[in-house]
């Protein structure tokens, strides 16, 4: 393991390094100090699932939030892939952890597989970095990173977990390790399922090194170990938290203030939800609070701000063609726009700590991100001047959310009362 650990470092060029470690630098002052004080005593459902797969079962030590209770115990709701990568640390540091000296390192893993998928798909590195950036620091990777919740941790995990499976798709094209790639994110994040018909048809349509038709679909056969194992992992553990492999736990959560109203009218998916979470999604703008005294104590407002407002670039992606492939080129978009929807019908997609993102949307980014990625490389130096200066302004709005207003509101709080 160390061997290949190894290897992997060699193949990463310098620049890439640099990047990573610009990326981890930056997100690290934005924790800051916060890490010291991070606990779970009652939180973070996924680090007390790690330490109870640790101990040899699934049932939770306590009743902790987004847990449910079953025969007189507690159970998590959550696919199992988040906690099985906290598993070696929480056995190292118990439920004492601090998970916020991890997720800079995934956001550093995000920006180089970023990198990585913009050149695979010819991007020149100028342009490519750029990408790399705007993923990691101008989207809602910066706030998953940056609070220590288990539902943020989560997503990290699938992001990641999908840009190798599009490495794969657009590198080596090796089918057993895409398949545990897209099982592996769907085991953190359920809805990103739905853009395997991408991955299958550009296995078959958009072949690597022009290998033949019949090794193609070999590859993907291949993907089926990968996606059994992931399908077989999540309905075993099903079984053993709720009696069946089709029970994942969800309706069983006891919800409260206007969760419960949704969930006990119209439960998890319903179209009812699609015209608040669109104005959440497209139309929110940045906003910031202020408190006493005298009003002028800022915080950032957490209901979120939408992609129009936090992160323009996403948008020059409607430009962005598969064109040696129409097909892949149709079915990419139709993935999109399923798991969007899927999102956006949601009762909790707008729900919890969101400080300027909607951290959903990074159920599809990694996909739409393959579209902004050929949007720049067919655009010209017009659109890629227009891209940096978009990434400038998200970057940017992201560093005053979480380090500026935060800031300011801890040197604030000490104003006489």
């Amino acid at each position: 393991m160390f061997r290949r650990l190894l290897v992997t470092l060699e193949k990463l060029t310098s620049s890439e390094l640099r990047l990573a470690a610009t990326v981890l630098a930056v997100l690290a002052v934005s924790i800051g100090p916060a890490a010291w004080s991070e606990e779970h005593f009652d939180s973070n459902v996924q680090v007390h699932q790690a330490f109870a797969f640790l101990h040899g079962h699934m049932a939770l030590d306590r009743p902790i939030m987004d847990a449910v209770e079953r025969d007189g115990q507690y159970f998590s709701i959550f696919p199992p892939f988040p906690a099985l990568v906290l598993v070696p640390f929480v056995a190292l540091f118990g439920l004492g952890i601090k998970t916020l000296l991890l997720t800079p390192l995934l956001g550093a893993l995000i920006a180089s597989q970023t990198l990585r998928l913009a050149l695979k798909n010819r991007l020149e590195y100028d342009a490519a970095r750029w990408v790399a950036l705007a993923f990691s620091l101008g989207t809602a990777v910066w706030l998953c990173i940056r609070y220590p919740m288990d539902t943020y941790f989560a997503h990290c995990c699938a992001v990641v977990c999908t840009l190798a499976a599009l490495n794969e798709v657009f590198g080596r094209q090796r089918g057993l390790l895409l398949g545990f790639g897209v099982g592996f994110a769907a085991l953190s994040r359920q809805f990103t399922a739905l853009a395997l018909p991408f991955f299958w048809l550009t296995l078959l349509l958009y072949p690597r090194d022009g290998r033949s038709r019949s090794v193609a679909f070999r590859s993907v056969l291949a993907t089926l170990v990968g996606l059994a194992v992931s399908a077989g992992i999540y309905l075993l553990v099903n079984q053993a938290r709720f009696g069946s492999p089709l029970d994942s736990g969800y309706s069983r959560l006891l919800e409260s203030e206007w969760y419960a109203y949704r969930m006990q009218r119209w439960g998890n998916l319903n179209l009812i939800y699609l015209p608040s979470n669109l104005i959440r999604m497209f139309l929110s703008g940045f906003s910031i609070q202020f408190s006493d005294p005298g009003r002028m104590i800022p915080s950032m407002e957490t209901s979120g701000t939408s992609l129009s407002f936090a992160s323009p670039f996403l948008f020059l992606a409607l430009n962005g063609r598969i064109r040696e492939a129409r097909a892949v080129n149709v079915v990419g978009w139709l993935c999109v726009a399923a798991i969007c929807l899927a999102v956006l019908c949601h009762k909790s997609a707008l729900g919890g700590w969101q400080v300027n993102a909607v951290r959903y949307s990074l159920d599809f980014l990694p996909l739409l991100f393959v579209f902004l990625i050929r949007a720049l490389r067919d655009g010209g130096e017009q659109t890629l001047s227009v891209f940096k200066w978009l990434v400038v302004y998200g970057v940017a709005l992201n560093f005053a959310a979480f380090v500026l207003v935060p800031g300011l509101h801890g040197a604030l709080m000490h104003l006489p009362h």
